[in-house]
């Protein structure tokens, strides 16, 4: 049976609209104001978590979007639910999408590349209508391949392709299979802001390019969802850290010996910390989403 939810509801952030959507929800509208956008696979309305299954049709039609990164969860992506966005260049999808509806990217001239899973069996007519630039990547023999044809640009995701090398702001990338992954930092900034896409390619991981290192903050994209083992290890000058929403995952040792973190907030989507904030000697509480702060020993 369905979640009884009433049409046209509104989720505890004000951020999301949504509809009753088989054995979950459709989001139908975006309130937000981000401009890299994670949608996500569960929302909190009236103190109930519902489970986002489906991108409604026309959720982002004509939007100012430049990315979005989909949780784990969703299956679907509704009809003309990007169309008519000149901005946006990239969405990350997850491993449960299985759907993507007939005009779903139509019109998006900036749209550069998508990743497509095996999961994904059905595609509709004109989803990629007036993309000129777009590449989808998948595994070879997929049906993504198949929808790809000989109209658009199938780049078959290998183990053995050379990765582009792109360097910005004192952070060198290296950009595989569609996704860019951070790799170096030499740069003089103690401030420091990942970008969600370089080259219009989504920024998915940073690795342990930060661990050790003299910075003071750092603002993570929406198109991460792990923290690595030991990625700030030993940051003894790190102040803070903004965490984004599409992060499920912080590994062991993440924050270890981050002896000037006082706080920290976990996005609500965060499911797993694998250790501690072990010698973070400052830290006192940290402030889990909408639990408001526990104090370090309890957490």
């Amino acid at each position: 049976a369905g979640i009884s939810v009433a049409a046209a509801s509104v989720d505890d952030t004000g951020t999301w609209a949504y509809e009753t959507y088989g054995s979950g929800v459709a989001l139908t509208d975006y309130k937000g104001t981000a401009s890299d956008v994670y949608v996500p696979n569960k929302i909190e309305a009236g103190g109930t978590s519902l489970s986002v299954v489906k991108l409604g049709d026309n959720l982002f039609n004509g939007a100012a979007i430049n990315s979005a990164t989909l949780g784990e969860g969703i299956t679907t992506i509704g009809e003309g639910a990007f169309a008519n966005n000149a901005n946006i260049v990239c969405i990350v999808t997850p491993e449960s999408l299985t759907t993507i509806g007939k005009n779903a990217f139509k019109n998006c001239t900036s749209f550069n590349s998508i990743i497509l899973k095996e999961s994904v069996r059905s595609i509709g007519s004109n989803a990629f209508a007036n993309c000129p630039n777009v590449k989808i990547y998948g595994v070879d023999g997929s049906y993504a391949e198949t929808y790809a044809g000989t109209t658009i640009e199938f780049i078959a995701i290998s183990e053995d392709v050379t990765p582009e090398t792109v360097a910005q702001d004192g952070i060198t990338y290296y950009i595989e299979n569609g996704y860019a992954y951070v790799i170096n930092y030499d740069g003089i900034n103690t401030d420091v802001v990942i970008p969600a896409t370089v080259n219009d390619y989504p920024v998915l991981d940073i690795g342990e390019v930060f661990k050790q290192s003299d910075i003071t903050s750092i603002v993570l994209p929406n198109t991460i969802t792990t923290i690595k083992y030991t990625a700030f290890m030993y940051c003894y000058e790190l102040e803070t850290v903004v965490i984004p929403d599409s992060v499920t995952l912080i590994e062991s040792w993440a924050f270890c010996s981050c002896t000037s973190l006082k706080t920290i907030k976990i996005p609500e989507g965060v499911t797993r910390i694998e250790a501690r904030f072990a010698n973070s000697s400052k830290l006192k509480y940290v402030k889990l989403a909408n639990k408001g702060y526990k104090l370090m020993n309890n957490i």
